[in-house]
């Protein structure tokens, strides 16, 4: 595999990515213009928990991920791969109704009744989706994976968009065609990995099923102990301020994720070249990627006027939320960060048993934190705070620990040019929409200019 097709790859996930924007610009802007406040909590409610149900499938994807990466479709052991499916797919079923008994025992709101009711069918929905997306990512096979979630977007828009149109205001029919697009991606996703299906299913060593769970596992920890850690502190914001205080609290939190989901696309793309190609010329490679991106990222503050100075006037009952969000943009740099360049090399040298535990620790110190945040009945202001802090301090454990696998220097000059961005950006929010621009910008081309001549690695 060349660079040509590093970058053929990139294109079609960047082409791909605009519908993920569009997707993700209606559900965050014009859903909540149909939504009363309370309405579009629990659609958010619905999409935080719809986000984690991967966690089901108990890492048997992401092994299969890690087991395949970089390889051919036509190389790969189609009888394994189908009964790793077909046993974690009967311990899913298995899990959900419990899960879901449990909490219809609890539960004794109706509204979250008829969520949890959706999240039982999305388990198998979006699970098998999931399963075989992975499978088309591990095999390279991006441009099949691109056309599965530009079918997924564009069904999801469409029908979105007609249903604002004529003013549905009940979440559960978004809901509803949120799992009905999402049906058709897995229908999609089956067809292009048919072969799997003319497996056998076999008897497979315990100890070679488990190996393939528990790699796997270890790297969807890694990456769902962060979303786990921001969801829980929204849901401990739910308990203490209700489902109103929730949504407009998710509604900032979704717009600083839009801006990382944006560069998420390329992170997958990355780690199959990574593991096929580029082994010897890690070191290199990082230098030169960790350079361009955080050159990108330092220009990723500026969204937050542009946004504020549109939002204010066509979400104004949101207005709280874009307060929120100034404090909750620097975030934006390091989640952004950790998706794009330190989890794929993670992934790559095989090191995600360090990145699970880096993540896992900041997501109990989270829960803490969270826990004691509600005993003492700390303001909202403080879990913002506290996500900023976790957010950084994971990011500046996680840049160390890689530079010590790829034996290179740690610039702790950068973490401080850094810190003084980012308290420069949280100053500049006490000044007018069109200053906080100029001066941002301003300084913003002094700084790169520096960082290019003196080639930190930034």
């Amino acid at each position: 595999m060349s660079n040509k097709l590093l970058n053929k790859n990139i294109k079609f996930a960047l082409s791909t990515h605009i519908t993920t924007i569009l997707n993700s610009m209606i559900v965050g802007l014009f859903l909540p213009k149909v939504l009363s406040v309370i309405s579009f909590g629990y659609w958010q409610y619905f999409m935080f928990f719809a986000s984690c149900l991967e966690l089901l499938l108990l890492g048997a994807a992401t092994g299969i991920y890690l087991k395949y990466g970089g390889k051919n479709y036509k190389n790969i052991d189609y009888d394994l791969v189908k009964t790793v499916f077909i046993i974690s797919f009967l311990f899913e079923i298995i899990i959900s109704v419990i899960l879901y008994y449990l909490f219809y025992l609890k539960e004794v709101d109706y509204n979250k009744m008829y969520i949890w009711g959706f999240l039982l069918i999305g388990v198998f929905v979006i699970n098998t989706g999931t399963f075989f997306s992975y499978l088309l990512q591990a095999t390279n096979r991006i441009k099949e994976n691109c056309i599965s979630i530009f079918l997924l977007n564009i069904i999801i828009i469409s029908l979105f968009i007609f249903m604002i149109i004529i003013q549905i205001s009940m979440y559960y029919y978004y809901i509803a065609v949120f799992l009905f697009a999402h049906f058709i991606r897995t229908i999609v996703l089956i067809i292009y990995n048919i072969d799997v299906f003319k497996g056998k299913i076999k008897k497979i060593e315990i100890k070679r099923y488990i190996n393939i769970l528990k790699s796997g596992l270890y790297l969807l920890l890694a990456d769902y102990s962060i979303i786990l850690l921001f969801g829980i502190g929204r849901l401990f914001i739910e308990q203490s301020w209700g489902i109103e205080e929730f949504s407009k609290f998710s509604f900032s939190m979704s717009l600083v994720l839009l801006g990382v989901n944006f560069v998420n696309q390329i992170g997958l793309v990355l780690f199959p070249v990574l593991k096929k190609d580029y082994s010897s010329n890690f070191v290199n490679m990082y230098n030169k990627l960790n350079l361009n991106v955080n050159i990108l990222l330092l220009l990723l503050p500026l969204g937050y006027f542009i946004i504020v100075w549109i939002l204010s006037k066509w979400l104004p009952q949101y207005k709280i939320s874009l307060f929120y969000l100034g404090i909750l943009m620097p975030l934006a740099i390091f989640e952004a960060k950790m998706v794009l360049i330190i989890n794929p090399f993670y992934k790559a040298t095989r090191k995600e048993r360090i990145l699970l535990l880096i993540n896992l620790t900041f997501c109990i110190l989270g829960c803490i934190s969270f826990f004691l945040l509600r005993i003492y009945s700390f303001n909202i202001l403080y879990y913002l705070y506290d996500f900023l802090l976790l957010s950084f301090f994971r990011n500046f454990l996680g840049e160390f620990c890689l530079s010590k696998i790829l034996n290179i220097r740690f610039d702790k000059v950068f973490w401080l040019l850094r810190i003084g961005m980012i308290l420069f950006f949280l100053y500049l929010l006490n000044f007018n929409i069109i200053e906080g621009i100029l001066i941002y910008i301003f300084v913003c081309i002094i700084l790169i200019f520096s960082i290019r001549k003196i080639k930190y690695n930034f």
